[in-house]
């Protein structure tokens, strides 16, 4: 990990603060998902919630991967470009997910 100036710490600061402005949407989404999927599970077919349980931790533990991610690239980097380089490769890896689900299916997830 390169420590660096006040303005490489700064880049560092304000781009992972935008990430998780960015992912904590699709957190309390996946959240509110899972709350439905638990009181409503009686309204699923076959009544299994295992397979939709499933696939809502998968996307959050994909956002919350994808932040850890975002912090130990960006501790990497020892310039500002570097930096801003970082945190759009791993933004972009964070929503290849949502891009993927959206040509699978028609529903917004």
């Amino acid at each position: 990990m390169f420590v660096g100036d006040a303005q490489l710490n700064a880049a560092r600061i304000v781009s992972a603060i935008i990430m998780h402005c960015s992912l904590f949407p699709e957190v309390r989404l996946c959240m509110e998902m899972l709350q439905y999927v638990t009181y409503k599970g009686h309204s699923f077919y076959g009544r299994h919630v295992i397979f939709p349980a499933l696939i809502l931790f998968g996307k959050f533990a994909g956002a919350f991967m994808t932040e850890a991610l975002t912090v130990y690239t960006l501790a990497r980097k020892d310039t500002v470009l570097g930096v801003i380089n970082g945190y759009i490769a791993t933004f972009l890896i964070g929503k290849i997910g949502t891009v993927m689900a959206a040509t699978v299916s028609s529903f917004d997830i």
